[in-house]
């Protein structure tokens, strides 16, 4: 390492004279440390309060949730009630207080992970499901015994702080429930609450009977889309019997869930201490929190952040890009947040960050300005809250070129911990020369930019790149994701590319085993062979390092479609979307769900998205007219068929757009024309893109009735390598075809490769 390769490190004071000046103080009192989340009452930040040098937490109330006349009135009295509770599994409240017309609470710091977060990861042993209620249940008791019902006892409202758990918002939903308000949230709300009748101790007891039910069976009591139904379900039956869900629950257990949970409150358990006592004999001895899963779902609901390109002279936009992409890997590897990729962003967005997190949606918009400096650069950022425009994080940076990944690292660790949500993924592999790290810069910007150049120019930049440092894991694998990209669109020979691709991914691999873009790499130059449960298991090692991968996911959500595990692929494809709305891959993947499940209202309101680019077109186009097919003609069409002056990207697009149309309108359609126009891409080497050729053949064919052309189709397709059982068994163009003698061998294969891609995917 060169001396002058060193990290100088934070710098503290000033603001940077680039960025306008932003309130991070509530009143004159209390000192933004940092954002602890944000839910449907407010926004809750960590502070220190200036007066008595303490560190609380601040609720700041939404704006209008006390404008009813009479509200505030009611509101402190709640307040009041709430101090009253003292026991060490209650958040103490301190004080109401106002600044700037707002109104804010501050209450006893906390720091953990909220019991709905957890739950996400999945269910909870037998033993710590008894143990977090029954702790929750005895500081709602103490609660109970100060005349103080919570009213809106859920997971989000519990927090899991080491061998504590604590139950925060007493009293605040029933004060915000007045007015013509119902309190609560549908899917833990009692009977009595949906009715507007009297509420009482049983009314928490019922949630307490529905949070145990969610966190032992892994899915809660009442669920579905529409908060109306899920809240008038539970007037309409009896709670479901867990073992219908469960079937290995202690039958004894399950009952005690139901009681607790019985429509009529005279039928539940007398008081909390009955409800106690039946749950003392299913209790075992503590156990571990169930581990996460390797390939964890992101978060839908965690924070959600976006990261804006930082300020830059037009010379170093390219750094500025990279530095930012680099800080959104790494606060991705945390569960509690969720971060929109750089290429998710809109070209166009406001100045205003907080506008800026307004228009999408986020919580947390995190803006700063770059300049280099002789041998480096110095990097100023802030966190700005979306819903009030408070700072709630700054830091300013200053790194030698060598240690710039070592300062986007420290800067991610801070800004992390600042949003309550300490970095899980592990510390990169930092280069420590100049070079090297220039090199760096320059493959990221290739792999960004891959489509804007050709094959020979593309490797010729990658190649220069990579021989400044061989061996550097974070080269390699910036090399293999360029090779897969090189791959994919090869014409006839991608052999090449494949081979310096997967000598790459695995010599980046061999070095550096917890870098996950290394395993991302392999896994893209497997996607691409077509050899998916290779695949699977480098997205497998690559989400264990870095669930928030949104490159992962997408990929891992499109290969649970194909083999037919619709629910997770969805699971996993909406949490892509939740952080990158504009993503291509994602939204194309969940039409096709969607047209699977029936569900043609979600898939053409997505068809209809506004797009990244207007290079998206054809890539719509080509949707909107190969599920007009699976319409029957009399069928309405959502999005409108693609007219004769469409936009296309690959040869037979526009014989396609043709055939369809032809088709809709049952005038004259040529499918041999059709069939002539795509039979080009039969003979690609790249056996993901000729399986989707083969694919809408045979649909074509099938939709004039030409089953033997459709047979050939389906049949070139398996021996090629298809491995989507879901359309094999699903796609309603087939469906007569299923019948004939020859589908079961055709099939036969298709399952087995969608069955060993399966069990990758499970980690064998």
């Amino acid at each position: 390492m060169n001396a002058q390769d060193t990290l100088v490190g934070f710098v503290s004071g000033g603001e940077d004279p680039s960025l306008s000046p932003l309130v991070s103080r509530i009143g004159d009192r209390y000192e933004i440390l940092g954002l602890l989340g944000q839910g449907g009452m407010g926004t809750v930040y960590r502070v220190r309060d200036l007066h008595l040098d303490e560190e609380v937490a601040l609720k700041q109330l939404r704006p209008g949730l006390l404008t009813v006349a009479g509200m505030l009135g009611r509101f402190r009295q709640e307040v009041k009630l709430a101090r009253r509770i003292t026991h060490p599994n209650v958040i103490r409240i301190f004080d109401l207080g106002e600044a700037d017309g707002q109104h804010f609470l501050t209450m006893e710091l906390v720091v953990g992970q909220s019991l709905a977060r957890r739950l996400r990861e999945g269910r909870l042993p037998t033993g710590d499901a008894i143990r977090i209620v029954q702790a929750i249940s005895a500081g709602v008791g103490a609660a109970h015994g100060q005349g103080v019902v919570h009213c809106d006892l859920k997971p989000d409202n519990v927090l899991l702080a080491g061998d504590r758990v604590a139950v925060a918002d007493f009293g605040l939903a029933r004060a915000v429930g007045t007015g013509g308000q119902i309190a609560g949230t549908p899917t833990y709300m009692a009977p009595e609450q949906v009715r507007g009748g009297n509420l009482g101790p049983l009314t928490d007891q019922y949630a307490l009977g529905a949070i145990l039910y969610e966190a032992l069976v892994g899915r809660p009591m009442w669920g579905g889309d529409d908060p109306r139904e899920v809240a008038l379900a539970r007037l309409r039956a009896p709670p479901p019997d867990p073992r219908t869900f469960l079937p290995t629950i202690d039958a004894g257990l399950a009952a005690v869930l139901v009681r607790s949970a019985a429509t009529d409150p005279a039928d539940r358990f007398p008081d909390l201490e009955a409800f106690d006592r039946a749950l003392v004999a299913f209790g075992r001895p503590h156990e571990a929190l169930s581990p996460v899963s390797v390939a964890s779902v992101p978060l839908r609901d965690a924070v959600s952040v976006v990261v804006l390109v930082p300020r830059a002279p037009a010379d170093d936009l390219e750094l500025a890009t990279t530095l930012a992409e680099d800080l959104v890997d790494l606060l991705g590897a945390t569960r509690g947040l969720r971060v929109r990729p750089i290429s998710g962003l809109p070209m166009q967005l406001p100045a205003d960050p907080q506008a800026v997190g307004q228009q999408l949606g986020a919580t947390v918009v995190v803006e700063g300005s770059l300049r280099r400096k002789e041998g480096g650069v110095r990097w100023s950022l802030r966190a700005v809250g979306a819903a009030d425009g408070y700072q709630v994080w700054s830091g300013r940076y200053e790194a030698s070129t060598g240690a710039i990944l070592a300062m986007v690292d420290q800067a991610a660790r801070a800004l992390a911990g600042a949003l309550a949500a300490p970095l899980a993924g592990k510390a990169p592999v930092v280069a420590q020369d100049s070079a090297v790290v220039e090199a760096y810069f320059q493959m990221r910007a290739l792999a960004r930019t891959i489509w804007g150049h050709d094959a020979g120019e593309a490797w010729r930049i990658a190649e220069a790149a990579i021989a400044v440092a061989p061996d550097d894991p974070l080269l390699l694998a910036c090399k293999a994701l360029v090779c897969a990209n090189l791959a994919f669109r090869a014409p006839t020979d991608p052999e090449q590319w494949i081979a310096e691709g997967r000598a790459a991914a695995n010599r980046a691999i061999q070095r550096a085993p917890l870098l996950a873009d290394a395993w991302l790499g392999l896994a893209r130059i497997e996607w691409v062979v077509a050899d998916l449960p290779a695949a699977a298991r480098a997205l497998h090692q690559a989400l264990a390092l870095n669930a928030g991968l949104t490159r992962a996911q997408e990929m891992l959500g499109a290969i649970l479609l194909e083999i037919g595990d619709l629910e997770e692929g969805i699971l996993r494809l909406e949490a892509v979307m939740a952080a990158d709305p504009l993503s291509v891959l994602a939204r194309t993947d969940l039409v096709r769900a969607f047209v699977y499940q029936g569900r043609w209202d979600k898939a053409d309101l997505l068809l209809a998205a506004p797009l990244a680019s207007p290079s998206d077109e054809s890539n719509r186009l080509f949707q909107v007219a190969r599920f007009a097919l699976w319409r029957a003609p009399s069928d309405p069409v959502g999005p409108p068929l693609p007219a004769a002056d469409a936009p296309v990207q690959a040869a037979g697009q526009a014989e396609l757009f043709a055939f369809v149309r032809a088709w809709r309108s049952e005038t004259k359609h040529d499918f041999s024309a059709l069939g002539a126009s795509m039979k080009w891409a039969t003979t690609l080497r790249n056996k993901r893109f000729r399986s989707a050729v083969l694919q809408v053949m045979a649909e074509c064919a099938m939709a004039v009735d030409q089953p033997a052309e459709a047979l050939q189709a389906v049949r070139d397709g398996v021996d090629g390598g298809l491995l989507d059982i879901q359309w094999m068994d699903h796609a309603p163009m087939l469906a007569p075809m299923r019948s004939r003698e020859e589908w079961p061998a055709l099939r036969a294969p298709v399952a087995a490769r969608a069955a060993a891609v399966r069990l990758a995917i499970a980690g064998g």
